[in-house]
């Protein structure tokens, strides 16, 4: 069995594989004596169920779009907890669980519902070695469910509301470089019993709604970065100007700095141009401000290029062709500072009306038929998450074998590598937003204030982590009459975010 969603399928490795697929050493887990993981029985195993081993779990770079070398997985074993709602941080741990699986599947070890009223704490330890002394220093999170707050040596580092989106904290105050340091990581889950988007989980599963995902349930990392750096990325293909848009985003000591963009196909140089980022920063006003004033060591900066793209070759279901990207940062006198990796497809989307005056998608000005499957995205080993890498390329792969171009995402939003493997293996994304019971559909109105705001941050970070996507065509601000409010209104929000696809502001009521 694989996913319960689609069928299952095999294909050859991708090249990307070896560009993308860096697998970082697995630092050893926190030592203590408590009881040891051990894989649960579920009612079904996948094929991949066995080859899941805590050395070597999710060892593959998670963010495709924005990748460097330099960095430290932290999936594994963490020992862990489960306490009262109201109880302060714990003193002691009774078990090992794996990450990144939810605390329910029979992946994590443990296999047990997170009930509203408690709260699960990991710990592990890990020490960053000597070459990262004088960079910053990074923690991601692929994605927790639901709440968060992280903790250094016992020192609150932030928090993050949201089981979808990912998030990062600048930890490099806390970090020292060979010295042993412990992450505790501080999750409560409301799960279906509140108004925050939780998809298809329940704590009661049943017809069409599935076993809850709660906490830490994507890869987290560490990565070490340059004092300036290259934050984001944002990719926007133009078709009729031949040319890619690209805007970058760096966080950069308060000074002028190049950015050079070099766009390959098939590993031959297409496009080759640079830019001067951050050269307001070095005005004397902001020097005087922000640096003399305001002491700032780090600010936010961007810079707009276009790459020309001659004989585009554009992306599409038949032929997913990927130009790889290399940005490159460097100071004043030529030193470079940060590279990162990316790819991009070209590509066009648009609502248009076919010769017999239906409406249709067009991709790359054609009206293309959209033979698809609902894709719910659940796993009977990990639940949330995939066993492997390899079983999320599986799933894409035989969704293609039976002849489909299109995948519904389901009310659910995957990791960064399904969507890569969704571009490099060529199938079209209709991405809907996580339900919740933030609205009511019948006054067309949200729960309070509160489910509102934490909905539109929600949906707006994973517009902008999924942005470059060349896959997704289509954003589904609400599935059916599940938790929708102020439905015209906020298609219309999402479509100023992404003007470059279809906005579906409700997947309809049967």
């Amino acid at each position: 069995m694989g996913n319960v969603s689609t069928a299952l399928g095999i294909g050859m490795m991708s090249k990307y594989a070896g560009a993308f697929d860096m697998a970082a050493k697995l630092p050893a887990a926190h030592a203590l004596e408590i009881k040891a993981w051990q894989l649960q029985k579920g009612i079904l195993e996948t094929k991949w169920t066995s080859q899941v081993k805590p050395d070597s779990v999710w060892a593959e770079y998670p963010r495709p779009m924005l990748a460097r070398k330099d960095w430290i997985n932290l999936n594994g074993l963490w020992d862990y907890r489960v306490s009262g709602k109201s109880d302060a941080r714990p003193s002691s741990y009774g078990g090992q669980i794996l990450v990144p699986f939810p605390i329910e599947s029979p992946l994590s070890g443990v296999m047990q519902p997170l009930l509203p009223d408690q709260k699960l704490w990991y710990r592990r330890s890990v020490t960053t070695p000597d070459s990262w002394k004088g960079q910053r220093v990074l923690l991601h999170f692929g994605a927790v469910d639901w709440q968060s707050t992280i903790y250094i040596d016992g020192k609150e580092m932030g928090s993050h509301r949201g089981g979808y989106d990912g998030f990062s904290l600048d930890v490099t105050g806390a970090i020292t470089p060979g010295t042993q340091h412990e992450i505790v990581v501080e999750v409560w889950d409301p799960s279906d019993t509140s108004w925050n988007l939780h998809g298809k989980q329940t704590l009661h599963p049943a017809g069409c709604s599935y076993t809850a995902s709660s906490g830490i349930w994507q890869t987290v990392w560490l990565e070490p970065v340059p004092q300036s750096y290259i934050e984001r990325l944002v990719t926007a293909p133009d078709l009729q100007a031949k040319k890619l848009r690209l805007t970058v985003q760096g966080r950069i000591v308060p000074a002028a700095y190049t950015v050079r963009a070099v766009a390959k196909a098939a590993g031959k140089i297409v496009a080759d141009v640079s830019g001067t980022i951050g050269a307001e920063l070095a005005s004397p006003e902001i020097q005087d401000n922000l640096v003399k004033f305001f002491k700032a060591t780090n600010s936010w900066a961007a810079l707009e290029l276009e790459l020309p793209i001659k004989t585009p070759k554009l992306w599409s279901p038949d032929s997913p062709f990927l130009y790889d990207l290399t940005v490159i940062l460097a100071d004043s006198s030529g030193n470079i500072l940060d590279t990162v990796e990316s790819y991009f497809g070209m590509r066009s989307v648009k609502l248009g009306t076919d010769d017999q005056g239906y409406g249709r998608l067009f991709l790359n000005g054609e009206a293309v038929l959209l033979p698809g499957a609902l894709d719910q995205g659940f796993w009977p080993d990990g639940v949330y998450l995939a066993p492997t890498d390899d079983a999320l390329r599986y799933d894409i792969e035989w969704a293609k074998e039976l002849g489909l171009n299109t995948l519904r995402k389901h009310v659910k939003i995957e990791c960064q590598r399904w969507y890569y493997w969704a571009d490099k293996l060529g199938i079209l994304v209709f991405q809907d937003m996580p339900t919740g019971n933030c609205g009511d559909p019948q006054t067309d109105r949200p729960t309070s204030p509160e489910a509102a705001d934490q909905w539109r941050t929600e949906v707006s970070n994973i517009i902008q982590e999924k942005y470059n996507h060349p896959s997704i065509v289509c954003w589904t601000p609400f599935n059916e009459a599940f938790g929708g409010f102020d439905y015209i209104r906020n298609a219309a929000w999402v479509k100023s975010m992404d003007s470059s696809r279809l906005i579906n502001e409700s997947s309809g009521v049967p």
